[in-house]
């Protein structure tokens, strides 16, 4: 896991594929990507939102992070959002979205699912579905994580998988 600040991305994705030797690859891969920072106000406090992309060899994809921070700088909550190619469904996929629990029931998780979904429309993805890890399955939390997927409007299905270990995915038609 990085946080993408240098490597691949589609900002840089030319530069490597056309680079002519080691030093020139070394010198593309070390430029630093964008960020995209965006001043708001949640729950009457001053936060940021910060977007960044890269690139998944895993899938074989362009994915997204969205991170809320807090006026200090501290990631409060964060989506992954990969943007699958249309022989794997050409669905958003969101692999992480986690708000710390310090955080949690204060809107900060419909905050990060409403940008997810302005993200996954704007790249054309017919639906947005969220991975449930096996660590958010244990009793004492599982419902309140399919709950909030509900009332979104998301369909839930249990599916286990592993790698990422998951024992469910929330879907939900754009």
């Amino acid at each position: 896991m990085r946080r993408a600040r240098w490597g691949p991305s589609s900002f840089n994705y030319k530069r490597l594929t056309t680079a002519q030797n080691h030093q020139e690859f070394a010198r593309s891969w070390m430029l630093e990507n964008p960020r995209w920072i965006t001043r708001t106000r949640i729950n009457g406090s001053g936060h940021r939102l910060v977007t960044y992309e890269t690139l998944s060899v895993e899938e074989g994809c362009r994915a997204e992070v969205i991170e809320i921070q807090d006026g200090r700088g501290l990631r409060l909550a964060w989506a992954e959002l990969f943007h699958l190619p249309q022989q794997k469904g050409g669905v958003t996929l969101a692999k992480e979205f986690f708000v710390w629990p310090g955080a949690r029931r204060r809107g900060y998780g419909t905050v990060l699912e409403e940008l997810a979904t302005e993200v996954a429309v704007r790249n054309g993805a017919p639906e947005l579905h969220l991975l449930f890890h096996e660590m958010d399955a244990q009793i004492q939390v599982r419902a309140a994580g399919r709950r909030f997927a509900q009332r979104l409007g998301y369909r839930w299905r249990w599916r286990r998988s592993r790698i990422p270990n998951t024992v469910g995915v929330a879907e939900k038609r754009l």
